[in-house]
């Protein structure tokens, strides 16, 4: 895919992924692996769709996704242990992040210890 036009949301300083269909904002190291803070906005609309963080080795530390409405879609955290926190979060809204199911009706929330993904 050609690089669509870039939203006026998404900085000038990002690069377009082509494969992921989304611009990107942040550093890689010398193995090109994510480091730092590292930002995603995903095309056509160019909304914020993730805010990572990577050690100097490129190991997700945290990580937020979002859904098109901006609300919070999910929250990863690593511990020190190595300990692995999932959260997420149900929009108002349609969207195609995903919630785990649940036999809940009125579920807003889901929480995972463990690995991600």
């Amino acid at each position: 895919m050609v690089e669509p036009k870039r939203p006026k949301n998404v900085p000038k300083e990002s690069q377009w992924n082509n494969k992921e269909n989304e611009w990107e904002l942040g550093k890689k190291n010398k193995n090109g692996k994510h480091i730092g803070e590292l930002k995603w906005w995903l095309a056509p609309n160019g909304y914020l769709c993730c805010h990572s963080f990577y050690d100097d080795d490129g190991k997700i530390v945290s990580a937020k996704r979002y859904h098109p409405n901006g609300e919070l879609a999910w929250e990863f955290l690593r511990g020190k242990n190595e300990d692995e926190v999932s959260i997420y979060y149900r929009s108002s809204e349609e969207t195609d992040e995903y919630f785990p199911k649940s036999p809940f009706k009125n579920s807003w929330k889901a929480s995972k210890i463990g690995g991600y993904f």
